[in-house]
């Protein structure tokens, strides 16, 4: 479940992203000049590549027979939903006022990305969860 939480809200970051780059290549290319835009980019793809890491570790650990639930899972789940929320923030900042219309795609993704953090598993939960588990002696 954690694994498959992951790859939902990793894909959304990467949806999000994905638009908010075509919006400034093709519709909006001043854009892609101004010093603040280039950082929101950067951080949204150094969110998204660190996530990817991790959601990929997460895989391979569960390939090699760790249990679902266990730490790496819920780490990667956790890391997939603040990237999700983080991502699409940046994206709707990029994309400006048009980003927030019924019917965009980015409007889309940032109510998805929102989802994320109260669903079951919920963050809170799954932290505390982590911080437990981090405690055991």
């Amino acid at each position: 479940m954690y694994l498959t939480y992951a790859a939902v809200y990793l894909g959304i970051a990467e949806g999000a992203y994905n638009e908010v780059r075509q919006h400034v290549i093709e519709r909006a290319p001043r854009l892609a000049q101004i010093e603040t835009v280039q950082r929101h980019f950067g951080e949204m793809v150094l969110s998204i590549e660190r996530t990817r890491a991790l959601v990929h570790e997460a895989a391979a650990q569960y390939d090699r027979g760790s249990l679902p639930g266990e730490n790496i899972h819920m780490a990667a789940c956790l890391a997939a939903d603040e990237t999700a929320v983080e991502v699409t923030d940046l994206a709707m900042l990029v994309g400006g006022g048009v980003s927030y219309a019924k019917g965009n795609n980015l409007e889309r993704y940032m109510r998805d990305a929102r989802a994320g953090p109260v669903m079951v598993p919920q963050d809170d939960l799954t932290k505390l969860a982590l911080g437990r588990a981090s405690l055991r002696s």
